[in-house]
Order: C-alpha cells, then sequence, then structure tokens
C-alpha cells in the first residue's frame, strides 16, 4: 500500500511539473480577468456619478433660464436657446389641434 502511494504520489509530482506552466497561465488568465471586472465595475460607478451630477447641474441651469424667461420681457440668447426645441414643439401641437379640431367641425356640421 505505501509503495503505490508513493508511486501516485509520484506519478502526480510528474504531472503537475509538466503542467505547472498551464496551471500558472490558467490563474493569471483569471487573476487579469476578476482585475479587468473590478475596474469596469469601478468606471461604471464614476460614469454613474457623473451622468448624475451633470443632470443636476443641467436641471439647476434650466431652471435659472426658465425663472429667466418668465420674468424678463427680454430675455437673452442663451436662454431662449435652451427652450427653442420646446416652443418650436409646442406651436406644432397647437397647429395639429387646431387643424384636427376644424376638420372635425366640418365633418360635424357637414
Amino acid at each position: 500500500m505505501a509503495v503505490t502511494l508513493q508511486k501516485v504520489n509520484e506519478l502526480f509530482d510528474e504531472h503537475y511539473q509538466k503542467a505547472e506552466h498551464k496551471i500558472r497561465k490558467g490563474q493569471m488568465t483569471i487573476r487579469e480577468y476578476l482585475r479587468r471586472k473590478v475596474e469596469i465595475a469601478e468606471q461604471m460607478k464614476k460614469d454613474k456619478a457623473a451622468r448624475k451630477i451633470q443632470t443636476s447641474y443641467r436641471k439647476m441651469k434650466s431652471r435659472g433660464h426658465f425663472g429667466e424667461l418668465q420674468n424678463s420681457s427680454t430675455p437673452s440668447v442663451d436662454c431662449v436657446r435652451q427652450f427653442i426645441e420646446i416652443l418650436r414643439n409646442s406651436q406644432l401641437d397647437y397647429d395639429e389641434d387646431i387643424s384636427k379640431f376644424v376638420t372635425t367641425l366640418k365633418q360635424k356640421y357637414s
């Protein structure tokens, strides 16, 4: 029994010595993968924080511009530029609503 155990140990040692490079390479690959995974998670966390800060800053600027737009008879160009898309869309929506209303009236009283 002791002889077979010793033989098994020797065979295992030989196998380990032959495969040691592959084992180290596998461990190195796994460590690199885990390191990159942590880096990506940290970067995503930083990106999320940056987006939150940017969103808050844009909200603050919009509130200031909106106040200027409401209270000033001559708002600055920068202020109007912030809301030009909304104004343009509102006019389109208004025109569409009027045309639908006119069409409905024509159908109703024709």
